[in-house]
């Protein structure tokens, strides 16, 4: 189990309380502010870029389906 995940990989486990898209995600993220958490949001390594997100970030029934 990743702890580190995409908006596209999130969007992909169709969880709970978080959107079915990866454009989805990243709005929800963005509205959210989930980048002003640094601890929980880091840069994605390789080709790419983009953000990976903590499972902390989460919305709770997300977060307990995925665990």
């Amino acid at each position: 189990m990743k702890l580190w995940l995409t908006s596209s990989e999130l969007a992909d486990l169709a969880l709970p309380e978080l959107p079915a898209t990866d454009r989805g995600v990243r709005m929800l993220a963005e509205r959210e502010g989930w980048e002003r958490f640094s601890a929980w949001c880091r840069p994605r390594a390789g080709r790419g870029g983009g953000l990976e997100f903590h499972v902390n970030l989460l919305p709770m029934a997300a977060r307990i389906a995925y665990l």
